[in-house]
């Protein structure tokens, strides 16, 4: 049976600039997350919520288009996410690049993520730049 983690609300990690330590401070984020399964992440301001499990795919970056990918592990404080063309390459057993996004990270990427709507987006985007 696997074990389900609520946390809420999503910590920001602290941060240290120019030598100065800033704490971590609670985020609008929530998670209800089962280790390697899946990750519900909810807005406590507005109610909005979205579910992954493994292999949806999920934004890791942006900047003109959006990069998103299959999730392949989900963690107590991060998920992970291969790019969508490393898929193959992948399942084959080829070392590929990993993106792990915080907690933090991952819920403002993707508590509002479509992949029509994204794909749709990237794809007039594309033909502009």
């Amino acid at each position: 049976m696997s074990k389900v983690t609520t946390i809420n609300p999503i910590m920001r990690k602290s941060v240290k600039r120019g030598g100065t330590t800033y704490p971590g401070e609670a985020t609008q984020y929530s998670a209800e997350l089962v280790k390697n399964e899946s990750i519900t992440i909810r807005d406590l301001n507005n109610g909005l919520e979205n579910k992954f499990v493994i292999g949806d795919h999920a934004e890791y970056d942006s900047y003109n288009l959006s990069y998103h990918g299959p999730i392949i592990a989900i963690g107590e404080k991060t998920v992970t996410i291969i790019c969508q063309y490393d898929v193959k390459k992948h399942e084959a057993g080829t070392k590929v690049k990993k993106h792990r996004l915080s907690l933090d990270q991952f819920a403002w990427r993707n508590l509002k993520f479509d992949l029509k709507k994204t794909c749709a987006a990237n794809q007039e985007t594309s033909m502009y730049i």
